[in-house]
C-alpha cells in the first residue's frame, strides 16, 4: 500500500493485478454547492471529488506581448477533479476554447518523435491493462 498527504487529504492507492488503482475519491468529497457545481465533461456526473489544487495559474501558452506587461495577467484556478463515475480527470472552464487556442503556438501532431511517443505508450497501456475495442479510452 502506497499512502501520500497532500493538503491535509488522505489519498490512498492499493496495488492490483493491472497496477494501481486510487480510493481515496470514494472517501475524501469536495463540497460544492449543487446549483452550479461543476458537471463531468463526459458523462454528466457531477465532480465532488478533487485530484490536485494546483493552487491559480494564467491561460498556458498565453505569451504576453510587449505592450500587455504592464497590464493585470488572469491567473485562474487549477482544481483537477476526478470524476467518481468514469474516473476522467479534468479542470473547470474558466475560458471558452477560443480564448485559449486563438493564439496557441504548440501543435503536438508536428512532432515526430512526439507522436512516436505517444504511439509507444499507447501500445504499453493496451497491452498492460488488457485493453480490447470493447473498452473506451479518452485522452
Amino acid at each position: 500500500m502506497i499512502e501520500t498527504v497532500q493538503k491535509g487529504v488522505q489519498l490512498v492507492q492499493t496495488a492490483t493485478g493491472k497496477g494501481y488503482t486510487t480510493e481515496a475519491f470514494r472517501q475524501q468529497p469536495v463540497t460544492h454547492p449543487t446549483p452550479g457545481s461543476p458537471c463531468c465533461r463526459f458523462c454528466g456526473t457531477e465532480l465532488r471529488y478533487m485530484f490536485a489544487d494546483l493552487g491559480m495559474s494564467p491561460l498556458a501558452n498565453a505569451n504576453l506581448k510587449p505592450s500587455q506587461l504592464n497590464r493585470m495577467e488572469p491567473f485562474y484556478p487549477l482544481h483537477a477533479h476526478v470524476c467518481e463515475q468514469c474516473f476522467l480527470v479534468q479542470v473547470e472552464a474558466f475560458e471558452s476554447p477560443e480564448n485559449i487556442f486563438s493564439d496557441y503556438t504548440y501543435f503536438a501532431s508536428y512532432s515526430d518523435t512526439w507522436l512516436q511517443a505517444c504511439k509507444a505508450y499507447t501500445d504499453m497501456v493496451v497491452s498492460r491493462f488488457g485493453l480490447t475495442a470493447q473498452h473506451q479510452v479518452v485522452e
